[in-house]
């Protein structure tokens, strides 16, 4: 009880005062969790946050020479079916999971939980793994935006020559600029997510545009779906096709970063109190 009253009390105190959300702080108290930072996320903002997050479109433009040096088109396309199928089956799972225990920390805390005698050592290796996990690929992903940066640059300054020190800048500006925001702005966040979401969609209606419009010529029919194209440099076709895989798993391999997200916004007390029923 009394710490559910200073959940409670700390909702008041930030403005946060109409009864769903108190008695979401209640139920949550009564599950262990403690409430650290104001919740100012919605159903708009934390729906644009997970479609931000696997921003798949990106990630394939981002990362697709892997797969085109790797299998070409084919494995690129007949990837995405395959890496799609199972990472479907992943994230039924991890959506009965995140229903039925909503928690910001995901799997190490149903590792915890589910492992019974053994839940405490489980959980610890799982989260200690999964913020591996965070780690690169956050630097990927920021990698990826400062090797695309460098040569939208490029094309139009075809004097200066590429260096590797000019993607690490880059790198290093976007990882501070992300840190930043993320540890002095937390709550212009949902406004960041909602703005993000447009700015996606409207790169991706772009893309196809300019990608189906400025080609002068197009592969055949049987390049793009038959034809297999080894360019690793002497690696078997089996070494070859799952790395070109990496492409498809990168892109469409987020469920396991969404699922932090349960716990979010004020839908939580009705999950909550709809499991009690």
């Amino acid at each position: 009880m009394m710490v559910a009253e200073k959940q409670t009390a700390l909702v008041s105190e930030t403005g946060m005062g109409n009864s769903t959300e108190i008695d979401t702080v209640r139920q949550e108290a009564a599950l262990g969790h403690k409430q650290e930072l104001v919740r100012n996320f919605g159903l708009w903002s934390v729906t644009s946050l997970g479609i931000v997050i696997a921003n798949s479109w990106a990630a394939t433009g981002g990362t697709i020479v892997t797969a085109l040096m790797n299998g070409g088109p084919m494995a690129l396309l007949y990837g995405l079916i395959l890496v799609s199928i199972f990472y479907t089956v992943i994230s039924a799972s991890l959506a009965e999971l995140a229903s039925s225990m909503p928690s910001a920390g995901g799997v190490y805390y149903w590792s915890t939980v589910l492992d019974g005698k053994y839940g405490r050592a489980t959980g610890f290796f799982t989260g200690y793994l999964n913020a591996c996990v965070w780690l690169l690929s956050a630097s990927s992903m920021s990698s990826m935006l400062g090797n695309e940066a460098v040569a939208m640059y490029l094309l139009r300054h075809s004097d200066v020559t590429w260096c590797s020190w000019q993607v690490f800048l880059v790198f290093q500006i976007v990882n501070r600029t992300c840190c930043a925001i993320v540890c002095l702005g937390n709550r212009f966040i949902p406004l960041i997510n909602q703005a993000a979401l447009i700015l996606s969609m409207t790169g991706l209606f772009a893309t196809v545009v300019v990608l189906a419009v400025m080609p002068k010529t197009y592969a055949s029919s049987s390049q793009v779906w038959t034809h297999y194209y080894n360019m690793t440099g002497g690696w078997s076709d089996g070494v070859c096709f799952i790395t070109g895989l990496l492409n498809a798993a990168f892109a469409v391999g987020v469920p396991g970063y969404i699922r932090h997200l349960s716990e979010e916004g004020m839908l939580t007390y009705l999950f909550l109190n709809f499991k009690r029923r």
